[in-house]
């Protein structure tokens, strides 16, 4: 439970610098529904990380885990969009986010992936 507490609050902080990069260093503007949407990204890569029982080595994990949540955000940014170079730059990012994720909850935080526990039926 841990583990998926601190994944999910790590989306968050993911979240914030996420908007806090677009807006401070590239001049982007966003409105409350580009940062609510930027936030629910990013946490729910977060939460994906914390709950997700692949038994993978933390790097491919997170990277795996951004790629297939950020791959739902970007669909949707490329279909309202018409352009393919947000919705791309959307999905690079969440990568890496997933991968910076995984990166504190698993190293820093030292709550790596727990062992698999199967019970008898």
């Amino acid at each position: 439970m841990k583990r998926v507490a601190i994944a999910t609050a790590l989306g968050v902080v993911a979240g914030v610098i996420c908007v806090g990069l677009g807006v401070l260093r590239f001049g982007f503007e966003v409105t409350a529904v580009g940062f609510g949407w930027v936030l629910l990204n990013r946490t729910l890569i977060g939460f994906v990380i914390g709950i997700s029982a692949l038994r993978l080595h933390w790097a491919l994990h997170g990277s795996l885990i951004g790629l297939l949540v950020g791959s739902l955000f970007s669909y949707y940014i490329g279909m309202i969009g018409g352009n393919a170079v947000p919705a791309i730059a959307a999905l690079v990012m969440s990568v890496l986010f997933g991968l910076a994720i995984e990166f504190f909850t698993s190293i820093v935080f030292k709550q790596g992936q727990r062992p698999a526990v199967y019970h008898a039926a």
